[in-house]
């Protein structure tokens, strides 16, 4: 086994860096039952609907939804999650 300084010198990754990491990937994802509704909206309608779409759509039912939460859950900030099949 790798000593954690070694690998991280090679990474070129600070340890706090690491080490926030770590802790962040072991958090639950406050955004999963959006993601969710997001992905059975998208998928329900082949992928023709966008974001002003969808977003319409969940505050059609019920669910409270602001730019920021979108951000998140549909990739434009942090990674991609919906894609348009093709």
């Amino acid at each position: 086994m790798h000593p954690l300084e070694g690998l991280l010198e090679l990474a070129k990754l600070p340890r706090s860096t690491f080490y926030y990491r770590q802790k962040a990937a072991s958090r639950p994802d406050r955004h999963a039952a959006l993601k969710e509704a997001i992905k059975a909206i998208f998928d329900s309608h082949k992928g023709r609907y966008g974001y002003r779409r969808v977003t319409a759509q969940l505050r059609r039912l019920g669910r409270r939804v602001t730019s920021q939460d979108r951000g998140c859950a549909d990739g434009t900030r942090k990674e991609p999650f919906l894609r348009r099949p093709g």
